[in-house]
């Protein structure tokens, strides 16, 4: 996602919110309502929350991009990644629930699919990690999707970068 559409993605989000909260307390107190407050409340509201947390956000994807080796990382909050392994997705199973601090771990064996949830951090609502595996010649082609629980989430400050490379770390020391 370009980084321009994420603040107007994030504006709008919190500009709506706040307009609405906004709106109904003044309904509330019986304060006069009007057009130019409203657009001058939203527009430092707004200014005043995007700017710094999607840039705080910019810089925490930065930092786990960088901390992984990655180069251009996506600012999407719903990561997605493909890469292949030599492990059985047993072995990635047993390695992620002996290792991780993801909350509950399951393995479909019938499917081949590796279904992981993750709880409540100071950067997201909790994530869904989804594992999907397929052989190939030798090696297991791994789809690794990480996406909040919070379908409304705009920013998680890198957190579902860091799972989806997590992931990916764990299926080379994998036993």
């Amino acid at each position: 996602m370009r980084l321009f559409t994420l603040y107007i993605k994030y504006f709008i989000v919190v500009a709506l919110t706040y307009s609405v909260l906004m709106i109904g307390l003044d309904l509330v107190t019986g304060r006069e309502i009007t057009f130019y407050d409203i657009v001058i409340r939203i527009l430092i509201f707004g200014v005043g929350m995007t700017l710094p947390l999607v840039s705080f956000h910019k810089y925490q994807v930065n930092n786990t991009a960088k901390e992984f080796g990655l180069k251009n990382p996506d600012y999407e909050v719903s990561q997605k990644k493909v890469f292949f392994s030599d492990k059985t997705p047993e072995q990635i199973y047993n390695t992620i629930e002996r290792r991780s601090q993801f909350r509950k771990v399951n393995f479909h064996e019938s499917n081949q699919i590796i279904k992981i949830k993750t709880g409540f951090t100071g950067k997201s609502w909790g994530d869904v990690i989804t594992i999907k595996s397929q052989k190939e010649k030798e090696n297991y082609k791994y789809q690794v999707e990480s996406k909040p629980i919070f379908p409304l989430t705009v920013i998680d400050f890198g957190q579902n970068l860091e799972n989806v490379l997590k992931i990916e770390r764990y299926s080379k020391i994998a036993i």
